[in-house]
């Protein structure tokens, strides 16, 4: 840390708890039950109260339960170890039923599912009945029985192939598909898509995992028995027809398109401030876009090898100040505390500036953010936010070795004289504590202070705790590997705020929000040795680049890059490659005209003029239709184990919506 004012920079962690004894008084003496108490146990002390610090992201069962299917679709897909007898990925079903129904002894309980429905539930107005609930929570319960059923069909077929057990894991198979096409429209009750959204999705997950496993074993039971083949199946996965899709893009389009009418109606919603509208986006992209995101990934013919992907879309967790909330309108908090569409950036450090007033109070009144590019030297220099002019003291936090994963916050209490009924308003930031991440460890980081004001202490506080859910690994077989627990699940990207001149001495006027990135986001871009290695376009190089960034369509997992015939330098994706393989390019794309692409790697001459053709009509680019695959000859190799690709439009008059650039090992 480099700070411009001398401090003990721990001070701040062992006066939470003694500032906060007005405010959570837990006895008549409550200095006597504070003393000695650190940090953690203080919270753990708040919670139990019901009076904790807000969690702005609170931690549920079925959040849990997203975030862990997301991480386990994210390993199994990347892991050699799960290929199987027609290359893909086989994800047993013995990984995700854990996740979706941890309580072995009580299944009836449906504690996941049950969280899913009444978290939707908690947006809209429109309750979900309890005949409609019923009706989706039985759909659920007997979903895990045919999955549990095929499941035990095909550990039997495996112990000893004959006809008997492969006539049998076939019914099991067809029983449990003909559930999934039968039912799921009990997922999708008229009035209540929105709510029953994530549940839908997870069930969605389960059927696309369901039939790809048809996809890997159908050609094997008919030697047995007669009976579908895998090609059969495959067409039923991938099929690209508007009438009657395949199940990935029908799935894909069913969860964004309900995803963004959910969106649209809660910001046309009377009532509905910033925070809810943020809160849904939020939470929908952590139980169903994420999920999404890996529904392509079924294609075994797309993806023979699997397949490692990133999500590079950011979430944000604001600090609540129901006073401004009221005040200003969603529009403008989108523009005051979320980011335009933009390449991914690593933070890397931030200034504080702190505002003192005549009153002799202080609170953080402007911050700037130091970011950089992918492969990227240059340290770029952000906006400020907020003020920097009256500033009393700077901070700086170098954040290089050390990404963030979880804050506390203090916060100052106001109330404005002018409006009584508007009292214990959260208000300027007066302390930032973090706790950096330790990747996979036991060991339990400590919080550091990298903020803190001087002046005098506000006679109250509210303490506001930050942290996204991490996965958790359900594991319970031994068939197949267990995947790692990681220690965390997103780092912090960049910290926002808004500022509005007051009116009075004591009037509420700031508003801060703190973006996250997934960690899955490889800083490198390390092209894997044995599976297939997405990058997604948004991590190219940042020096000087003449194209743009455009907002993705919620089921590519983050934003795309807009490369126009009119760039010349194109889009540079820098790479690191460890082993000493060759790797065939493919691009994934979308374009409203036919166009032309090149493909440069690493200095060597262009490949090709070629032909992309149109995937979808003026700008509407939102459905899993509008993208394709572009086949390149151009090639990568271990070359100083560094390589550049560049990629450019060929035809001035045309642009290419670029998502992800793929890299397909060659034997």
């Amino acid at each position: 840390m480099n700070r411009k004012k001398d401090c003990n920079c721990n001070d701040g962690i062992q006066t939470v708890a003694s500032n906060m004894s007005d405010r959570y008084p837990y006895a008549n003496d409550p200095s006597a039950v504070l003393q000695n108490m650190d940090y953690k146990d203080w919270l753990v002390m708040g919670q139990e109260r019901g009076e904790n610090p807000e969690s702005l992201l609170e931690t549920k069962d079925g959040v849990n339960a997203a975030v862990a299917m997301v991480g386990t679709l994210m390993w199994t897909f990347g892991n050699p170890a799960f290929t199987g007898p027609l290359g893909g990925v086989i994800c047993a079903f013995g990984l995700l039923i854990p996740i979706l129904w941890p309580d072995t002894q009580e299944p009836q309980k449906q504690k996941v599912w049950e969280d899913l429905i009444n978290h939707g539930d908690e947006f809209f107005d429109e309750k979900i009945g309890k005949a409609e609930k019923a009706r989706a929570k039985t759909f659920i319960a007997g979903m895990k029985v045919v999955l549990e059923n095929y499941e035990e069909a095909l550990k039997k077929w495996k112990e000893n192939k004959n006809a008997h057990h492969a006539a049998t894991v076939q019914m099991e198979f067809n029983d449990a598909g003909d559930y999934f096409d039968k039912g799921l429209g009990d997922l999708q009750l008229e009035g209540y898509q929105q709510i029953l959204l994530p549940c839908y999705a997870q069930a969605a997950l389960l059927h696309l995992n369901l039939l790809s496993q048809g996809v890997q074993y159908a050609n094997e039971w008919g030697k047995y028995n007669p009976g579908p083949t895998s090609e059969y199946w495959l067409e039923m996965l991938k099929r690209k027809d508007k009438k009657n899709p395949g199940r990935i893009q029908k799935y894909v389009d069913y969860c964004t398109d309900t995803y963004r009418a959910g969106l649209n109606k809660l910001k046309n919603a009377k009532g509905i401030n910033w925070p809810i509208y943020n809160q849904y986006r939020t939470d929908m992209t952590l139980t169903v876009l994420d999920l999404v995101a890996f529904f392509p990934n079924y294609d075994v013919d797309r993806y023979p090898k699997g397949t490692r992907s990133e999500l590079t879309r950011e979430i944000y967790t604001p600090l609540s100040n129901p006073y401004m909330e009221s005040k200003i309108n969603i529009d403008e908090h989108e523009n005051l505390l979320t980011r335009k569409p933009h390449l991914f950036t690593v933070l890397r450090r931030n200034t504080f500036y702190t505002e003192k007033r005549p009153s002799g109070y202080q609170s953080l009144a402007g911050i700037r953010n130091f970011s950089k590019y992918i492969h990227d030297n240059n340290v770029l220099e952000g906006d400020i936010h907020g003020i920097e002019q009256s500033t009393y003291m700077d901070w700086e936090m170098n954040w290089i070795n050390s990404p963030i994963d979880e804050i506390l916050v203090q916060r100052e209490l106001k109330w404005d004289p002018a409006t009584p009924s508007v009292r214990d308003v959260p208000d300027g930031i007066r302390r930032i504590h973090v706790k950096p991440v330790k990747p996979v460890s036991t060991e339990e980081s400590e919080f550091i202070t990298i903020y803190r004001t001087g002046g005098k202490d506000y006679p109250e506080e509210k303490v506001d705790h930050i942290k996204i859910t991490k996965p958790e690994s359900a594991c319970q077989t031994n068939t197949q590997p267990c995947m790692p627990n990681i220690s965390y699940s997103h780092i912090l990207s960049y910290i926002s705020m808004g500022r509005r001149e007051k009116s009075s001495v004591n009037y509420p006027r700031f508003m801060y929000s703190f973006a996250w990135t997934h960690h899955s986001v490889d800083r490198h871009n390390t092209i894997a040795e044995d599976t297939i290695t997405q990058i997604p376009a948004v991590k190219a190089s940042g020096e000087n680049p003449d194209f743009s960034v455009v907002k993705g369509p919620g089921h590519t997992g983050g934003d795309l890059v807009e490369l126009s015939g009119k760039s010349e330098k194109g889009l540079v994706i820098k790479c690191s490659v460890p082993k000493a393989k060759n790797y065939r390019i493919r691009l994934r794309y979308a374009a409203n005209k036919d166009t032309r692409v090149t493909v440069q790697v690493s200095g060597d001459n262009s490949h090709g003029l070629i032909p992309a053709k149109k995937t979808y009509d003026d700008n509407n680019y939102k459905g899993f239709s509008s993208f394709d695959h572009l086949d390149t000859n151009a090639t990568v190799s271990c070359l100083n184990k560094r390589a550049v690709i560049t990629i450019k439009n060929d035809l001035a008059d045309t642009s290419i919506l670029i998502d992800k650039i793929e890299f397909i090992p060659l034997d």
